[in-house]
C-alpha cells in the first residue's frame, strides 16, 4: 500500500498481510502493515493493525467483486527530520473499497482506505492530531488474494 500519513508529510510504502473470514452475509477483516516514509525535510515509518467488516458484491460469474466495509484500528508513525521530531498513536476507523477480481484460487485486489482518528496522540496537529476528528491517512492499497 502507498499513500501518506501522519506525522510524515511525504509518502510512505507499507507492507502487509490481510485476512478475511466469509460469515455468510457480511466477511471478517484483519490487517496489519508497516513500512518507511519520507518527505524533503526527514523520513520515519508508518504503521497499522485493524479489523472489521465488509461486504462483497459480485457478478454473475463471480469474477469481478466490489467490497465495501469499515474497520476499527491503531495507527502509529514516528519521523525524524534534522532539528525536530513528530510521532502519532491514535485510534482510527477505516472505510475502505476494493475491486476485485480473479478466480476462484486467486484474486487481484485494488482499493482505496482512509483513516478517520477517533482519538489520538502526538505532535502533528497539520491533519487531525489534537482535534475531534479529521484524516489522518490515506492508502491506495493493491495487493494478491488467496482462498483456501
Amino acid at each position: 500500500m502507498v499513500g501518506i500519513a501522519t506525522p510524515v508529510a511525504g509518502p510512505n510504502a507499507m507492507a502487509g498481510v490481510e485476512a478475511g473470514l466469509d460469515l455468510g452475509e457480511v466477511w471478517a477483516h484483519a490487517g496489519m502493515a508497516i513500512g518507511p516514509a519520507s518527505d524533503d525535510q526527514g523520513s520515519g515509518y508508518n504503521s497499522k493493525i485493524a479489523a472489521g467488516l465488509e461486504i462483497h458484491g459480485c457478478g454473475s460469474s463471480g469474477v469481478a467483486c466490489l467490497l465495501i466495509g469499515v474497520d476499527l484500528g491503531g495507527q502509529h508513525g514516528k519521523w525524524n527530520g534534522d532539528t525536530t521530531s513528530d510521532s502519532f498513536t491514535g485510534l482510527v476507523a477505516i472505510p475502505r473499497v476494493f475491486a476485485d477480481l480473479g478466480g476462484s484460487t486467486w484474486r487481484f485486489r485494488v482499493g482505496l482506505e482512509t483513516s478517520v482518528l477517533i482519538a489520538g496522540t502526538g505532535t502533528h496537529g497539520q491533519v487531525g492530531v489534537g482535534r475531534d476528528s479529521g484524516v489522518v491517512g490515506n492508502e491506495l492499497v493493491i495487493g494478491l488474494a488467496r482462498s483456501w
